[in-house]
């Protein structure tokens, strides 16, 4: 059944919230939590978690899993982004790497959506255009980064991976809610990396610290998280969803300032302001205001 209204909004807004914790929940971590290892420990244990839920509920029979190959489609999208954003950080610095991956996802959705056949509106090209603007602000790109080739091509496939995973989960809920098969997608996922945590020291995860940091990464960024996003995807498309989980770096600027106490300038403030506004015109209400003769979009 599909959510009306703008629950499926809400439901990608809310998924994107929880994403841009992991950040301020890495910075929490005991030493020796490296980026690569949290991100295959989220994704096995928030996988693991949604698995085992609907199975339970179903004395664990394992039922039909719709479109087998987009749902390992996703789940190679979803394992190829960890190493792929984190190199592309490592190498072009955490400004430069973040944005473009973040940037060009939607735009690589829209890309995506118009090889499939499918009409972007012009609430989702004015809407991406201004949270565009916003991040560049919000980033604060410094002119005299020298661009590392290597890093910029792999921030880039990661915005790539990450659309092409929105759309094959999309293929792999269109006929409405399956926890089983959007869990499969992350456990398989967190397998692919297991390499990454062979070669990680894990002593940091049995402290009490590490635990907690574990738990709130596996259950609210992961399993939650990755809840919400499907049954927004129920009614969102999938350029609009990309758009949409800008909200997360929004997320994770706010809890740094307010949490982590770091300092932002005043271009980034308003590069805040201008990605919260964009997001906003997303949603039909404010486009609707905004635009009250235009209907292409509704």
């Amino acid at each position: 059944m599909r959510e009306h209204g703008n629950r499926g909004y809400g439901f990608v807004a809310l998924a994107a919230i929880l994403w841009g914790t992991t950040g301020t929940a890495q910075a929490f971590a005991p030493a020796g939590a490296g980026p690569l290892s949290i991100g295959a420990i989220r994704m096995i244990l928030g996988g693991a978690i949604m698995v085992l839920i609907p199975l339970v509920k179903q004395g664990f029979q394992i039922g039909s899993i719709p479109k087998k190959k987009f749902l390992l489609l996703a789940s190679v999208c979803i394992a190829a982004y960890q190493p792929l954003f984190f190199t592309g950080v490592l190498r072009s610095g955490v400004a430069i790497g973040t944005l473009i991956a973040i940037g060009s996802a939607p735009i690589f959705s829209g890309m995506i959506d118009k090889l499939t056949g499918n009409r972007l509106s012009f609430q989702w090209k004015v809407s991406t255009i201004i949270s565009l603007v916003g991040c560049i602000l919000l980033v604060g790109v410094d002119r005299t980064i020298e661009l590392d080739l290597i890093g910029v091509s792999c921030s880039l496939v990661a915005g790539m991976v990450y659309a092409l995973y929105v759309k094959a989960a999309q293929k792999v809920l269109a006929l409405g809610p399956n926890q089983l098969a959007n869990g499969l997608m992350f456990l398989i996922s967190g397998m692919i990396l297991l390499p990454f945590l062979w070669m990680s020291d894990l002593t940091w995860v049995w402290s009490i610290r590490g635990g907690i940091v574990v738990l709130h990464l596996g259950v609210f960024s992961a399993a939650l998280a990755f809840t919400f996003f499907a049954r927004g995807l129920q009614s969102v498309d999938a350029p609009t969803a990309v758009t949409l989980t800008l909200v997360e770096p929004l997320t994770a600027t706010l809890l740094g300032l307010f949490v982590l106490h770091e300092q932002i300038t005043m271009i980034q403030g308003f590069g805040l302001i201008v990605l919260f506004f964009g997001l906003a015109v997303n949603t039909k209400l404010v486009f609707r205001f905004l635009f009250p003769n235009y209907k292409e979009a509704f």
